[in-house]
């Protein structure tokens, strides 16, 4: 894999894949990466095969100008705990020709890999100069101080969700007197209804972590009067709040959940599932959430499943491509397009959403806020 990623003569998009799949080594996903199927490795793999492949390519690897393949070198230098590379690190988050993405990725990797007074040159030069978004990144990495707890202070009063976001988690690693009052405070906002709801999940995930007995009280409470309210219970949190980027990149490159394998954006992934442009202007956030937590509730049409018994005793199910007087035509993940003469048909019965049931649980709360933050940007 080490030596896929660093040939230059091999299309930049499987280098990629190599860089990922090393990232992955330690804790591979028990889906195949290619064909999707439910296939998990037998015992236990060290990550320490992966760490040597990844140092020897970043000699390579380290100034490529194709910026996919940085990010993906950054996840592996992350995955496989290669210290040796936060200067590298620094350096690639310094690099103003990067994406913000690119560079928010490298400062969290600094932040976990490196010694304490490279993070803190990084986290001062996010805050000193980098855009909102590192900005809100340098703020979840920002060393516990006296200062820190004025930052978090600031940040939660300015009009930006996603930098009270990243202060509600920066929250979470102080554990002074004053931080704990802060966060009953926010606990009685968000009940109260003065919090915005873009920022209930990481309260409640605040609380629910490192909050008071009588603090974790007033979150149980809150997640049973959703149950109330809202048929998604506390999933409810998830419908406001989420990065649109990230989203994206749940959509596009996690393997657990492959949803490009079935659906298809701007002409790019699969048919099994419904076309997803313009899903926002068709839908609410609501039916995108019980899409995804509850797929066999509402089956878009022309993608409901059948299974068919014919008359000589033979057994399809599959997709409706196609139906007339004379004949179904069946998309099949078995068999393929097939074609079944009205004559022959026995019985048919109506099938489950080609999305399976429990796919979600691949996903933490937070990232599926980020892809229903997505999916509600297609318009």
């Amino acid at each position: 894999l080490g030596a896929i990623a660093v040939n230059e003569s091999i299309e930049a998009n499987i280098r990629v894949e190599a860089l990922h799949a090393l990232a992955d080594w330690g804790s591979p996903s028990g889906r195949d990466r290619v064909t999707g199927i439910w296939s998990p490795l037998a015992g236990y793999r060290s990550i320490e095969d992966a760490r040597r492949a990844v140092q020897s390519a970043m000699p390579q690897l380290a100034d490529h100008r194709f910026q996919d393949l940085t990010s993906a070198l950054i996840e592996a230098v992350q995955a496989v705990k290669l210290e040796t590379a936060s200067a590298w690190l620094l350096g690639t988050l310094r690099n103003d020709e990067l994406s913000d993405s690119t560079r928010s990725d490298a400062l969290e990797a600094l932040a976990q890999l490196a010694e304490s007074a490279l993070v803190n040159e990084g986290v001062q030069f996010a805050l000193e100069k980098g855009s909102k978004k590192l900005q809100r990144e340098a703020l979840r990495w920002q060393a516990q101080s006296a200062d820190s707890l004025q930052a978090i202070k600031f940040a939660l009063e300015a009009e930006d969700i996603q930098g009270q976001q990243a202060a509600i988690a920066s929250l979470a690693r102080d554990t002074t007197q004053e931080a704990m009052d802060l966060t009953g405070k926010l606990m009685a906002q968000l009940v109260s209804g003065e919090l915005s709801d873009a920022l209930s999940l990481d309260v409640i995930e605040l609380v629910e972590e490192r909050g008071t007995p009588a603090i974790q009280k007033m979150a149980s409470d809150y997640k049973a009067s959703l149950a109330v309210k809202s048929p998604f219970e506390e999933f409810a949190l998830t419908l406001k709040g989420g990065d649109v980027e990230a989203g994206k990149r749940i959509f596009f490159e996690r393997e657990e959940v492959a949803c490009l394998r079935c659906h298809k954006i701007q002409g790019n992934g699969g048919e099994v599932g419904p076309v997803l442009d313009g899903l926002a202007s068709r839908q609410e956030r609501d039916y995108i959430l019980e899409s995804i937590i509850y797929p066999n509730n509402s089956i878009a049409e022309g993608y409901e499943s059948v299974l068919i018994e014919t008359k000589d005793d033979n057994y399809f199910a599959g997709l409706i491509k196609e139906e007339s007087e004379e004949k179904i035509v069946l998309n099949s993940p078995e068999d393929g397009i097939i074609t079944i003469d009205a004559d022959n048909i026995n019985s048919r019965e109506k099938g489950l959403s080609g999305m399976p049931e429990g796919l979600y649980l691949m996903l933490s709360k937070r990232e599926i806020r980020d892809l229903i933050a997505y999916l509600g940007s297609l318009k």
